[in-house]
């Protein structure tokens, strides 16, 4: 064998490699890698926003199913005069109200107070208080009859027994947000959901403890209105297009 020539036990050599071989390779990997992961999480990240706007589908179609029984749509959330004021019962939100008409039935969970069903869980929120019913997505505060509640002009409480907007009595359904994704920050940080959302905002500044939209969705959110249109916005194109709303003007 020539003097010159390398043994495969050379310490030269790995495996019939040279080491400037094995270093070539090395850089090709790790090329590969810095091109292929950026690719896999672009992937993922449309894989969860496909899946949300499945979940958002369903959540529509089952408002739509219980405005047909009820003629209305479902209440913000259940309350009762209680004396001189009012007790909000945190366990029947909007979510609760739709379960029966959802095609996923929740999972029992001793821990929390409200039910968990899948469709309502934002696949690309990190955490979700289900013991609020915050999960991901949010309702107009709006619609619901049963509602934070204003003052009358005499100072008093208003009607709480006031029923909810059908979709029918929404002069632009079409411009109408109905459910988006939303968060509300909170000591122990971010949780994704909340109740409701607040259509009157003119800029996206959310106060802490305030619920506010999330643009978790590659920096957009996911907003689905009032006849059926699923559509996402940054936070610009969110309040130059759509917010604020309210129901007298398009």
């Amino acid at each position: 064998m020539p003097v010159n020539s390398l043994s495969l036990n050379s310490p030269r050599s790995v495996k019939g490699f040279s080491l400037i071989e094995l270093l070539a390779i090395l850089a090709i990997i790790g090329i590969l890698t810095a091109v292929i992961l950026p690719v896999l999480d672009g992937v993922r990240e449309r894989a969860r926003a496909t899946q949300s706007i499945g979940n958002k589908r369903s959540i529509y179609t089952a408002f739509s199913l219980y405005q047909a029984e009820h003629n209305m749509l479902p209440p913000l959330i259940n309350a009762t005069r209680t004396g001189g004021g009012v007790t909000w019962d945190t366990s029947t939100g909007w979510s609760v109200f739709i379960v029966d008409y959802l095609d996923s039935q929740p999972d029992e969970d001793p821990d929390t107070e409200l039910v968990a069903v899948d469709v309502l869980l934002c696949p690309a929120a990190e955490t979700h208080n289900v013991r609020r019913g915050d999960y991901g997505v949010a309702y107009n505060e709006e619609f619901g009859p049963i509602r934070k509640l204003t003052l009358n002009p005499d100072g008093g409480l208003a009607d709480i027994n006031k029923r909810s907007y059908s979709i029918s009595e929404l002069n632009f359904p079409s411009k109408t947000p109905l459910i988006a994704d939303c968060e509300q920050p909170g000591a122990g940080g971010v949780a994704y959901g909340s109740w409701y959302f607040n259509p009157r905002r003119t800029t996206h500044d959310p106060a802490p403890s305030t619920p506010s939209l999330s643009y978790r969705h590659g920096g957009k959110v996911q907003m689905v209105f009032a006849d059926g249109r699923i559509d996402s916005f940054t936070p610009e194109e969110m309040y130059d297009e759509v917010l604020p709303w309210d129901n007298e003007s398009p």
